[in-house]
């Protein structure tokens, strides 16, 4: 919460775009700026509680939105209890760009391809995790663009798709600066941790080499160049050759707004499971994904449900049940958080399998018809 609350002053004492400047943070400028607009709208005294109506607006506006997307009060209210818990309770920014992302779902549930584009660029814009969607919505885009009857169809699906989103890009860069911009983005893609304290695959490898290296059972925060090489090699390697695979298979489906979805599921725990450098709270993007799943695909419903509980036990492992801690607990100097992460990672894959047997029964069933 400090560092957001710095920000916040700085950018209410000079600008937003000092602030961002002054420390990028990993964080695109998106984020800064609405801090700014929270600082002006609740006043900016006690940017502590300022930060929190701000993060309660974001969660209630967010839940109202999915729950009027999937027309579902369950859906709104277990947003809201998910949502408001994550910020309000603990403090994490990533409602901010969860509001966006959810509108731009629902508009292309409702092919509004111009809102679509907007919104998810804005969500990208807050924070970078979004960003791991895009080539899934990629191959969801060129499907749509070659089911148009005509070129000039096709052409107006393509610009609707593609012009809204880089003109947020092109303003954002114009305001900010391009040079600040690319460094925040490699902030964000070249981490320097192992496991960014979140229970996921690479925190298994970092109890696996504390314990060769020092005891058994214990584990902590290891960044790439404490460890050996071949395993953050190893590491991307698969991470990037899975992600590859899966959006192959994608591209060889009819791919549905439903295939959407759950294709977003996989890829997002695919990501907070295998990618180097993933943090606790990056799975939090598969939020309105998981939702829509468990309202629209009743398949899939009890898999969504535990989608969405992932992210919920990787942050309240390492920050508590309200942001008073930060790393696991430790119990007479032994880790449960190790089997909670050889747990995680079960729970993850089958998740991920689970998509993977839905989408190709999905296509089979298409081929035969």
């Amino acid at each position: 919460m400090q560092t957001w609350q710095n920000w916040m002053k700085l950018a209410l004492a000079i600008d937003p775009v000092y602030a961002f400047h002054n420390d990028p943070n990993a964080y695109p400028p998106g984020t800064v700026s609405i801090l700014y607009l929270g600082g002006l709208v609740f006043g900016g005294q006690d940017t502590f509680l300022t930060t929190k109506y701000l993060l309660f607006a974001f969660s209630g506006v967010t839940s109202a939105v999915v729950g009027r997307w999937l027309r579902s009060w369950a859906a709104a209210w277990t947003v809201l209890a998910i949502t408001g818990y994550l910020s309000v309770g603990i403090g994490l920014l990533d409602v901010l760009y969860l509001l966006p992302l959810s509108i731009s779902l629902w508009a292309l549930d409702r092919n509004r391809l111009s809102l679509a584009s907007l919104f998810f660029a804005s969500a990208v814009l807050i924070k970078w995790q979004p960003a791991i969607l895009l080539p899934v919505l990629a191959v969801y885009l060129v499907k749509c663009w070659m089911g148009c009857y005509s070129i000039a169809d096709r052409s107006r699906a393509i610009a609707a798709s593609l012009l809204p989103g880089l003109a947020a890009l092109a303003i954002t860069v114009s305001v900010f600066g391009w040079s600040y911009l690319y460094e925040s983005v490699g902030g964000a893609t070249q981490q320097n941790m192992l496991s960014g304290n979140a229970l996921n695959i690479n925190w298994v490898w970092s109890a696996l080499i504390v314990g060769t290296r020092e005891t058994w059972g214990t584990v902590y925060y290891l960044y790439t160049s404490d460890v050996p090489t071949w395993v953050v090699t190893g590491a991307r390697a698969f991470f990037f050759l899975t992600f590859a695979l899966l959006v192959v298979l994608l591209s060889r489906l009819r791919m549905t707004y439903e295939q959407l979805l759950v294709s977003a599921m996989a890829a997002s725990v695919l990501y907070g499971t295998f990618a180097v450098g993933s943090h606790q709270n990056h799975m939090i993007l598969i939020m309105p994904v998981a939702v829509a799943i468990a309202v629209r695909i009743s398949a899939l419903r009890y898999v969504a449900i535990l989608a969405l509980s992932l992210p919920v036990v990787n942050v309240m492992w390492f920050y508590g049940d309200f942001g008073d801690r930060f790393g696991s607990a430790k119990i007479s100097g032994w880790d449960p958080s190790i089997p909670g992460a050889v747990l995680f990672v079960i729970a993850s894959l089958y998740v991920i399998l689970s998509s993977l047997s839905f989408l190709l029964e999905q296509q089979r069933t298409s081929v035969e018809s």
